[in-house]
């Protein structure tokens, strides 16, 4: 049984210290995500602006009861579980000259399956994201940070 679910979570930079504004924000500790690969080009007009597009991987944890988690939906697939993997893939396209831009993708969320030795791969939940970005205070001004908001 798979649900869908429309998720704000800033997968693309979230090691750069993203600020996440939304009008139902999950709390800091309700999942935690690390980026497992990324891929970068540039993408360099004669006229006009020059982006950044990347995509990356990543992966990690969402606590119990948590929106990506909750009890009663995990509990009918793996009755110990104690939290939630979570896989994504995003991506992101950044006008380097201002900042700003967009980014979007997607998630699974999954439990242990049919293989208690294997990692989390039950596909309980789904979603998407999107949103706009705005990263001047990195690309621009050199400080280590950004913000996201979803839409």
């Amino acid at each position: 049984m798979k649900r869908s679910a429309l998720v704000f979570i800033a997968l693309v930079l979230v090691r750069c210290g993203v600020v996440v504004h939304s009008p139902r924000s999950a709390a800091a500790a309700d999942v935690t995500l690390y980026e497992v690969t990324e891929n970068m080009r540039m993408l360099l007009r004669h006229h006009g602006p020059t982006f950044r597009i990347a995509s990356s991987a990543l992966t990690g944890w969402a606590a119990l009861g948590s929106p990506l988690c909750p009890v009663t939906l995990v509990a009918s697939y793996n009755p110990g579980a104690s939290a939630c993997a979570v896989n994504a893939t995003g991506s992101d396209r950044i006008d380097v000259s201002t900042g700003q831009g967009d980014f979007g993708g997607t998630l699974n969320v999954v439990v242990a399956g049919d293989n208690p030795v294997d990692g989390p791969e039950l596909i309980v939940m789904t979603g998407s994201f999107q949103g706009k970005m705005d990263f001047a205070p990195a690309l621009v001004n050199g400080l280590p940070y950004g913000t996201v908001v979803a839409r």
